[in-house]
């Protein structure tokens, strides 16, 4: 039990070297589902911080496991051994991502394990819209790339991934009802 708690405390404190960019992706949500695992953060938590809509009904991890519907081979992961001064927290990701559900576009997706593709085109629509690098935000995730391709938002195109299917609408205020009286 206790080998398994030191265990749980090295996840915030590990630097990922990813030589794959496409592997970036289900590598963020790795981070991310394994430490609110851990720290007992609801998927609504996080989502909802990028305007990712979570059925109240189904928020848990067990609905929103990427892992059953994606692979993310962990060994393709290098653990580097030199990380003094990591210190990852799932709540300085929430606080980066506050105020982005006021201007991000509602999104939700049929498939809940398809959350880390949502996840990361609203974390590319946000990092464009504030002028911050791929290569910034990774720091947030304690995630270094290593990869012969420059790491560009164009090169990821995480918000490419997704495809519109239908647009719901609300009305802001209520319209003036008039009755129309047509007399003949």
């Amino acid at each position: 039990m206790e080998t398994r708690k030191n265990m749980n405390k090295e996840l915030y404190k590990e630097l990922w070297n990813v030589s794959n960019a496409e592997l970036l992706n289900l590598t963020i949500a790795e981070r991310v589902q394994r430490m609110a695992v851990l720290e007992d953060v609801k998927p609504s938590k996080i989502l909802n911080a990028l305007n990712i809509q979570v059925p109240k009904d189904k928020d848990s991890w067990d609905y929103f496991d990427y892992s059953i519907n994606h692979y993310l081979d962990l060994s393709n992961l290098n653990i580097l051994s030199d990380r003094a001064g990591i210190d990852i927290q799932i709540y300085d990701m929430l606080d980066f991502f506050q105020g982005a559900n006021s201007f991000l576009p509602k999104i939700s997706s049929q498939n809940l394990s398809n959350w880390p593709y949502l996840f990361c085109a609203q974390l590319q629509l946000y990092c464009e819209e504030l002028s911050i690098s791929p290569s910034s935000v990774m720091c947030l995730f304690a995630l270094f790339y290593s990869g012969n391709d420059l790491l560009s938002w164009d090169r990821l195109g995480w918000k490419h991934l997704l495809k519109q299917e239908m647009i719901v609408v609300n009305l802001r205020n209520q319209p003036n009802i008039y009755e129309n009286n047509i007399s003949t």
